[in-house]
């Protein structure tokens, strides 16, 4: 980690605590900075407030008071709290700079840095490019949004490092500085508009993953993807440019008859490919275009490949019961994502979606729904896909909760089918996040299992 005099003697407030919150008041304390954390509804009485507290670290989390911005010099923002939020607003009307931790981590860094983002896929392709470094025993880390806070693992680290760091729309926002090696752009679809307002802010907010970079770092994008060179035709990056298709040969990273090629060279067989579904092929394509640039062995992107089998709450096999097959695809929180889920199987499907209704347009998954026999529906989005299921003339049901989705599924359903959880809307009205809802789905699976005699 770098040191640093920049945060040394400043008033700095940290809103919104979580796991990133936590680690990033803990850094800038190190630093040298006055520190309060503040929560609009906070638990005092946990272990991490005792550790901030023993810190040197003041705690209120009895909420956003217009007061605690008198004097500050800085506001590190929770990502998940949007600018339009009154105290984000306050505080702006100050001119008090607002960034977020991923920012002051990538300050202090003195690793080699690459970022991925887009709308979807951006957790595997980052797991996928940190198995392909460590089979080469490079000394890589993963950070950011996928659940690691990049303030944690910037401390861990040295210049021989590689950080992998998954980064989303939330996050970007507050990275004024932001200054990859490698970025990675996946896809743009539609999503978040609740948080942006609008489209274009979204796509915009996603671009300053390479705002700043120069001719000595790469930007890799997905050319097969309309929308995101749609908004790149008047974008014009200073990094050297790289792209990656499963369908057009001229470009730097490609697949041709079922063989994965990098600037013409033969590097692997999809047959090596662990990871199930075609939609990987282009996650797959992005992760050795990114450790390609890093000089990585064809030995050790192979055995990555060939070891790698997915990652946790996407397109994850739980279990079969009674020949019914359970997928986990909680981290499916957009109708992108969902899309893709529903396009893996071709056996009959008991869909089970729903959650945070963010008040889009959800009509567009229609072509995606040919095995679709039944949907499930619960959570503040339940009517919205009944009303998906009416038009499409197939069967539904609409409960309040996850748990009474699931049984209502294996209820109706048959030996063969697929019981498919995909959401395609975010877990907050129900959950503190994805991960919490997939394990909930799990454990609900498990328990079916367990007492399967009293739903017959």
């Amino acid at each position: 980690m770098q040191q640093t005099e920049k945060y040394r003697g400043l008033n700095i407030l940290v809103v919104g605590m979580g796991i990133s919150g936590f680690s990033v008041a803990l850094l800038l304390k190190k630093l040298g900075a006055s520190v309060v954390v503040n929560e609009n509804l906070g638990n005092k009485d946990t272990e991490e407030v005792e550790l901030l507290e023993k810190n040197g670290i003041q705690y209120i989390g009895d909420g956003h008071h217009d007061y605690l911005l008198d004097g500050v010099d800085l506001l590190v923002k929770n990502p998940g709290i949007p600018y339009h939020h009154p105290f984000i607003v306050s505080a702006d009307l100050r001119k008090i700079p607002i960034i977020t931790e991923t920012e002051v981590a990538m300050s202090v860094c003195d690793s080699r840095v690459i970022t991925i983002t887009g709308t979807n896929g951006k957790t595997t392709t980052t797991m996928l490019i940190h198995a392909m470094l460590k089979a080469e025993g490079v000394d890589a880390h993963i950070a950011g949004n996928i659940g690691v806070p990049f303030s944690d693992v910037v401390q861990k680290t040295t210049e021989k490092s590689i950080i992998v760091l998954e980064l989303s729309s939330f996050q970007l926002l507050g990275m004024p500085n932001i200054k990859p090696s490698i970025a990675l752009i996946l896809n743009l679809d539609e999503a978040h508009i609740d948080y942006h307002k609008t489209l274009s802010d979204y796509y915009n907010a996603k671009k300053q993953i390479f705002k700043n970079m120069d001719k000595n770092d790469k930007l890799i994008l997905n050319y097969d993807d309309t929308r995101l060179m749609t908004e790149m035709k008047n974008e014009t990056p200073s990094a050297q440019m790289g792209y990656f298709s499963t369908d057009n040969s001229m470009v730097e990273t490609y697949i041709e008859n079922e063989t994965i090629y990098y600037q013409n060279e033969q590097i692997s067989h999809i047959s090596d490919i662990a990871i199930p579904g075609a939609h990987n092929l282009q996650n797959v394509l992005a992760a050795v275009a990114a450790t390609k640039s890093c000089a990585i062995s064809n030995a050790a992107i192979k055995s990555a490949l060939q070891h790698f089998t997915g990652v946790e709450h996407r397109l994850e096999y739980v279990q079969t019961l009674e020949g019914r097959k359970f997928y986990n695809d909680s981290k499916s929180t957009n109708i992108s994502a969902a899309k893709v889920a529903l396009a893996a199987f071709k056996q009959p499907i008991i869909w089970i979606a729903g959650g945070l209704d963010r008040g889009n347009d959800i009509s567009d998954i229609i072509p995606f729904c040919k095995d679709v026999k039944m949907i499930i529906s619960f959570g503040e989005s339940k009517d919205k896909f009944t009303k998906l299921a009416a038009k499409m003339a197939i069967n539904s049901v609409a409960v309040d909760t996850l748990l009474l989705a699931t049984k209502a599924a294996y209820t109706f359903s048959e030996k063969d089918d697929i019981i498919l959880l995909s959401p395609a809307c975010a877990s907050w009205d129900q959950f503190q996040n994805f991960e919490q809802r997939g394990k909930e789905f799990k454990q609900i699976c498990i328990n079916l299992g367990a007492n399967k005699e009293e739903l017959s």
